[in-house]
């Protein structure tokens, strides 16, 4: 019995120590930049065009204005727009690894220096970022409309 006792406690033990490696290590992983950008993109889910599309059409109505017309689709560049499922604190990601968030209502951005990266809150519609882009295949009122043609007609 006593024997029993001693193991128990010896594994006990051993469980604890193994659970305090593996948190160090853990921690160890997050400072590194590879593990910052896997714990932030944790946070996340692939937004589809329709998730930009709705944030989109609530900005114009809440009388924002877009700040770039694309004259290409944005099938492009999805793969770069995200929605935050859980609060969370942005890295800063830069040039062609910048992506865009589309922040749900009760999601809180925790802060963080944004880099390149672009934050659309629906809450109230707001954005943090340098762009509110729109598309050819997202179009929302004339306004929209004949600043593509302009800027498409301005390349010609």
């Amino acid at each position: 019995m006593r024997e029993e006792i001693a193991n128990m406690v010896v594994n006990n033990k051993l469980k604890k120590f193994i659970a305090k490696k593996r948190e160090e290590e853990r921690e160890m992983y997050l400072k590194t930049a590879k593990g910052q950008l896997e714990f932030f993109m944790s946070n996340m889910v692939p937004a589809t065009i329709e998730d930009y599309e709705e944030w989109l059409k609530g900005f114009i109505q809440g009388s924002g204005d877009p700040t770039h017309y694309y004259d290409y689709p944005m099938d492009r560049v999805v793969d770069s727009f995200f929605i935050a499922i859980d609060d969370f604190e942005i890295i800063p990601l830069f040039g062609s690894q910048s992506i865009s968030v589309i922040v749900p209502r009760g999601v809180n951005f925790l802060g963080g220096e944004l880099g390149h990266n672009r934050l659309y809150f629906e809450e109230d519609y707001d954005y943090k970022g340098n762009i509110v882009p729109v598309y050819i295949n997202i179009i929302y009122n004339d306004i929209s409309l004949k600043r593509l043609k302009s800027v498409n007609s301005n390349k010609a």
